[in-house]
């Protein structure tokens, strides 16, 4: 299942407000094996979107990212 960046941070969103909830031992359990899987997948996205605009994006002299202009690529991740 292939999903972009921005519905794994929605679906990780949904799961944890559903977590909240008073409901069965098992579907608790299936909800925070999920939960769990998602924020492992969400720390390596992160990680590596900070290692690419490390390397590729522009600085100013100060060494901070220039800001001039904003691109947004969406990522793919294939879950099995």
């Amino acid at each position: 299942m292939k999903m972009t960046y921005a519905e794994i941070q929605s679906r990780h969103k949904v799961l944890i407000a559903i977590g909240q909830l008073a409901l069965p031992r098992k579907i608790t359990h299936a909800i925070s094996r999920n939960i769990v899987r998602l924020e492992k997948e969400i720390k390596i996205m992160n990680e590596q979107r900070a290692d690419i605009a490390d390397r590729y994006a522009k600085k100013d002299e100060n060494g901070q990212f220039a800001t001039e202009q904003v691109r947004q690529y969406q990522l793919y991740l294939r879950i099995r």
